[in-house]
């Protein structure tokens, strides 16, 4: 029939049209995962970086089956820092190049590898990036050592957490115009993040002492990144509501967890009253040390569970401070209430004081983040055209 002849005519011209990907989504973030190692084998290799990993290799290799060591035995010591002496110079060799295991091997050298091929060969070169690198690495034991963080230090992963703040502010795009279409994502891959969830993890397993020489570095980083007169621009117009919100829940969180007392231990009331004076408000309401403290010092005393908790959102929320998608920060709630909900069961918590209260504020706070709304915004706050990665060449083989 001529009607139905058109209709199976107008079907078969019928075309399936996918959806967008989203980024964050989990088809996004493993096809932009392996688009991103697809691209990592065209052109040059990092020089600096490639010589770095191999050295960890070899050296975790020749500790392992030739002459085992702990970190005890090759770790840096403030004297050596101090005061050079060549002829200690296996303890040198044993802070950059020591990892306790296999799995903490492969760990740093993605983490290394993921840093070199974003910010050594596509932004800054070799030369640059060893000077950066050597820099941080001797500022860190020395604010290590200063602040008594550590008196015995082995391994780069805080120098890592330096260089990922770096690599963030420097917000480097990839296009995966060049790959096999099948690898493609319609988005500019940002390779920070998938550094930071590479940093997160690492961040998780670390026992509390190398968690504190993860923050010192994070810190130096991001001092690093001030001195660009560009960053004070930046923060100057990026004060929306929603970025001040983000902003003061961090603050809080920070000081709720590291600086504010956890809980308010007894209360030793004697009938005189002197609230003017600071030695009575600390004899009569003796209070315990911060959570930040606590885990730090006394790690199974508050269990494995609460150090993971505390971890996750201490990395966690400054990300979603600086990302596009601070309303994300809502699915910090459910950590925030868990941490809570374990510090009521640990022996040091008897009646909230400041710290508690101002996690709870927090975990609120987070409820109701609003969203960044800037449409130009589409890969990054620092969004810069010049910064776009492109593969020069096309793989062998590809579609």
């Amino acid at each position: 029939h001529p009607a139905a002849a058109g209709l199976s005519h107008a079907m078969a011209r019928v075309t399936m049209v996918e959806d967008p990907i989203d980024a964050l989504s989990p088809s996004g973030v493993v096809k932009s995962s392996f688009c991103l190692m697809y691209l990592w084998r065209v052109g040059k290799a990092p020089v600096f970086t490639v010589l770095l990993n191999t050295a960890i290799w070899g050296n975790y290799l020749y500790r392992a089956f030739l002459e085992p060591a702990s970190k005890e035995q090759v770790c840096l010591l403030p004297d050596l820092l101090y005061a050079p002496n060549p002829s200690d110079w296996p303890r040198y060799l044993g802070y950059f190049l020591f990892t306790p295991n296999f799995l903490r091997t492969v760990h740093v050298t993605s983490f290394l590898g993921a840093l070199g091929y974003t910010l050594e060969r596509d932004r800054m070169g070799t030369f640059m990036y060893s000077a950066l690198f050597v820099i941080l690495s001797a500022c860190i034991p020395a604010v290590c050592f200063f602040l008594n963080i550590s008196n015995c230090m082995a391994g780069l992963e805080s120098t890592a957490f330096a260089i990922a703040l770096v690599t963030h502010h420097q917000n480097i795009l990839v296009r995966s115009d060049g790959v096999d279409k099948g690898v493609q994502v319609p988005f500019d891959i940002e390779p920070r993040w998938h550094i930071w969830a590479i940093a997160g993890l690492m961040l998780v397993f670390a026992e509390p002492a190398e968690a504190c020489e993860f923050v010192v570095g994070m810190v130096l980083g991001l001092i690093w990144v001030l001195k660009d007169p560009e960053v004070w621009g930046q923060l100057a117009s990026s004060l929306k509501p929603a970025r001040r919100h983000i902003a003061l829940t961090t603050i809080l969180y920070v000081v709720g967890m590291f600086v504010a007392p956890l809980s308010v231990l007894q209360i030793h009331f004697d009938g005189n009253i002197d609230v003017a004076n600071w030695s009575w408000w600390t004899s009569t309401f003796p209070s315990s040390p911060s959570l930040g403290k606590i885990v730090a010092e006394a790690p199974n005393a508050v269990g494995r569970e609460l150090c993971i908790l505390a971890k996750l959102v201490t990395i966690a929320l400054p990300l979603m401070a600086v990302s596009e998608r601070t309303h994300y920060a809502c699915a910090l709630v459910l950590p925030l209430v868990l941490m809570i909900m374990y510090i009521m069961q640990t022996a040091f918590f008897h009646i909230p004081h400041l710290g508690y209260v101002l996690l709870v504020v927090v975990a609120y706070r987070c409820w109701y983040t609003p969203q960044v709304s800037d449409p130009k915004a589409r890969t990054g706050s620092n969004y810069n055209p010049s910064r776009v990665s492109r593969p020069t060449t096309r793989p062998s083989g590809g579609g």
